[in-house]
């Protein structure tokens, strides 16, 4: 995914990029009732026909919606994390018990926040 100012340096352009993506609509699992419906409700079951369609329309459709719902799903995530609700919410749902002195999950600080054991220690020495 990548986000960049459009030429006109205002306007936000969002681009999902899946190189690798493999997707059907004939064969495989796609006759199963659940698979076969959701390929019918988005309008792409079977192989494409028409007097105009080609091998594989249906399938680069689906890669299409599939390529749009990933686009959907980062801006929500672009969203969330601009305004500060995916912390808040991981915070308020979060399965291990709080700490004594934990504070609200809608006055999250980032004192609170749990460190994961992964994550480097990053230096502040040097920073202004």
């Amino acid at each position: 995914t990548i986000m960049e100012y459009a030429e006109d340096g205002k306007s936000l352009h969002v681009s999902v990029t899946m190189p690798s993506i493999e997707v059907g609509t004939v064969g495989g699992g796609t006759h199963l009732p659940a698979q076969a419906n959701c390929l019918e409700i988005c309008g792409v079951r079977g192989a494409a026909k028409g007097p105009n369609s080609m091998p594989g329309d249906n399938a680069r459709k689906l890669a299409q919606i599939v390529g749009a719902s990933v686009l959907a799903g980062e801006l929500s995530l672009m969203a969330a994390l601009a305004a500060n609700h995916l912390v808040n919410s991981h915070m308020q749902h979060n399965r291990k018990p709080a700490e004594a002195s934990a504070a609200e999950p809608s006055k999250v600080s980032v004192g609170t926040i749990r460190k994961n054991v992964s994550m480097p220690e990053l230096s502040t020495a040097g920073a202004k």
